[in-house]
């Protein structure tokens, strides 16, 4: 199993991948630094008909292409063909309105605040085994 987290903080994705491996939440995590290089490289991987992450991760403020640009292309070229994918947003915003704009995509799972608890890890845990 194998989830996809999109993020510029380096330190975050180093901490992100320890806690989901120690906790049997997936066999790998891999990861990028902003919307624009996971587009690419979910295109890639769809081109090519290679498997597909069961769960993606996506920060709002990013550099290069946000959170919000990364749903939006998203949803126009990738949705459709990957409906069982589960979308979360991980965020430090607590922003109403950034939560407010998250609604507006229906395809997303939820709205998730760093640094996650227990509770977090356990409902990942959950709904990604339930594929």
């Amino acid at each position: 199993m194998c989830v996809l987290l999109i993020d510029d903080d380096d330190i975050f994705r180093v901490i992100f991948k320890k806690i989901f491996i120690s906790n049997d939440i997936c066999d790998d995590v891999n990861s990028v630094n902003n919307g624009q290089e996971a587009f690419n490289k979910l295109k890639l991987k769809d081109n090519k008909g290679e498997y597909w992450p069961e769960a993606i991760f996506v920060d709002i403020n990013m550099p290069i292409m946000n959170g919000w640009e990364f749903l939006d292309l998203y949803k126009s070229h990738f949705l459709d063909r990957h409906p069982s994918c589960k979308i979360w947003i991980v965020t430090s915003s607590i922003s109403p309105e950034d939560h407010a704009k998250g609604r507006e995509y229906s395809f997303l799972k939820g709205f998730i605040q760093k640094p996650f608890n227990q509770g977090d890890i356990t409902m990942f845990k959950a709904v990604i085994s339930n594929n």
